[in-house]
């Protein structure tokens, strides 16, 4: 012990009190989130919690099930931008730009 030093023994408060948890002073204490209450600011990431705050817009071709998380695309309508297959004889796809290759003549 360091000369002028004092023990904790002498001490009337030899130790301290965190969130319900006693530590003795030069001790050490790990606290981990059942230890420490959220904050109302600064908030515990949950999946719900993550979840909820995402969204899709209408007509993007896109839903999104925020029970499970996931992310799907939808068939391409008149209204929505969604996705759709092509013959692959009559149209080409490159980078996501469709382009005609070939038409069959046939009635429009």
């Amino acid at each position: 012990m360091l000369a002028g030093s004092i023990t904790n023994a002498k001490l009337a408060n030899s130790g301290v009190t965190l969130n319900s948890q006693s530590l003795s002073l030069g001790g050490t204490l790990t606290l981990d989130t059942d230890n420490i209450g959220e904050g109302s600011t600064n908030e515990y990431f949950t999946n719900t919690r993550a979840r909820t705050a995402l969204s899709v817009t209408s007509s993007t071709g896109l839903s999104y099930n925020n029970s499970t998380g996931v992310f799907a695309g939808l068939d391409a309508t008149a209204s929505v931008k969604g996705v759709a297959s092509f013959a692959s004889a009559n149209f080409t796809v490159t980078s996501g730009a469709v382009s005609i290759t070939g038409v069959d003549g046939g009635t429009y």
